[in-house]
């Protein structure tokens, strides 16, 4: 156990209706009600993202619902189903050593996971675009890890719309062009000014038609949602966030979810990311809805409030009954996604 607590730290740093209530009982933001609020979703353009842990989260929630996922960013993060339900594959293969990743194998997993309907068929994935990210400076997941999902991705997946940055001298975090720390520093709340809107290429990248203009987000428009009954699933927060221009009150919208790394939920940082990773400066111009889940701590298994990429859940947490991706592919039937 002290192995892999001593592991968890490491990886740490991978680490309608609305029924609106102002000033919510935690006195953070503007609250919602349960369940979310049902909207008018523009069908086929949900897409996905995220940072380190957020990042496989990402992806597994790609390849899980293809069918219904149109795209993914992945910022520092690796092949889908990396660990294979294996913490010390996750630990050292998955972050740093590549040669340990066989693809191969993963792919004998990922067909058997097809053929057992537990994920969508892997075909849906020709034609996708997507977007990844590696710094020069990232010494947590190098970049040969994530040249390793480049190649499941076109060579095994047959997408050939991949946009990679792998130039910047970036550490581990999130990129922005207007907030953090310098580009290569390494810490808390990882997210660095690079001069740099990863965001917004991240949207050029998936979306069909992108207005890239930043304007402020308007505070007004970004809630908190209590994360309970069919959005809970273990280590998840007791609320999640999500940002609705005030277009999608009225019109059809598209929506894009983000996967946070470890540190960066709300329980450490409060809405730092939520409001600070450069995505909501995109949303109003674009009639783009955020949502942006949020694990904590869990003792023991998870007390760095990481995203499930390993199995600390169950051990299919990388398919559609995995209880994380469960949990917020209900968020988005709420929200009225109706392609699942």
């Amino acid at each position: 156990m002290k192995v892999l607590l001593l592991s968890l730290v490491v990886l740490c740093v991978l680490c309608s209706s609305y029924n609106l209530m102002i000033g919510g009982a935690l006195g953070e933001t503007n609250a919602l009600s349960y369940p979310l609020p049902k909207l008018s979703i523009v069908p086929g353009t949900l897409t996905v993202s995220g940072l380190s842990s957020g990042a496989y989260m990402a992806t597994q929630f790609h390849v899980a619902f293809s069918k219904t996922v149109r795209g993914a960013g992945v910022f520092a993060g690796g092949p889908y189903y990396c660990a294979q339900n294996d913490f010390a594959k996750a630990n050292a293969g998955c972050m740093k050593v590549a040669s340990m990743i066989d693809l191969d194998s993963i792919q004998a997993n990922v067909k058997e996971f097809e053929r057992q309907g537990l994920i969508d068929p892997i075909e849906n994935l020709k034609g996708q675009s997507v977007y990844l990210f590696s710094g020069l400076k990232d010494y947590v997941v190098f970049q040969a890890v994530m040249n390793k999902l480049k190649d499941q991705y076109s060579k095994y997946f047959g997408i050939t719309r991949i946009v990679a940055h792998f130039g910047s001298i970036a550490s581990h975090a999130m990129i922005t062009n207007n907030y953090g720390g310098k580009c290569d520093f390494f810490g808390s709340p990882f997210i660095n000014n690079c001069d740099y809107d990863a965001a917004s290429e991240v949207f050029s990248t998936l979306l069909k038609e992108y207005n890239g203009t930043s304007i402020p987000h308007v505070e007004e428009n970004f809630y908190m949602f209590p994360q309970k009954d069919k959005y809970l699933a273990s280590s998840f927060d007791e609320y999640g966030y999500i940002y609705i221009p005030k277009a999608c009150r009225t019109t059809q919208c598209r929506i894009h979810v983000v996967f946070h790394g470890c540190l960066q939920g709300r329980s450490s940082i409060g809405d730092v990311y939520a409001k600070n990773a450069g995505y909501l400066q995109h949303a109003e111009l674009n009639n783009l809805i955020i949502l942006f889940p949020q694990v904590t701590t869990l003792a023991k298994v998870n007390p760095n409030g990481c995203m499930d990429w390993w199995g600390y859940t169950n051990e299919k947490y990388a398919t559609k009954e995995g209880e994380q991706l469960v949990a917020v592919r209900n968020m988005l039937l709420d929200l009225g996604v109706t392609d699942f």
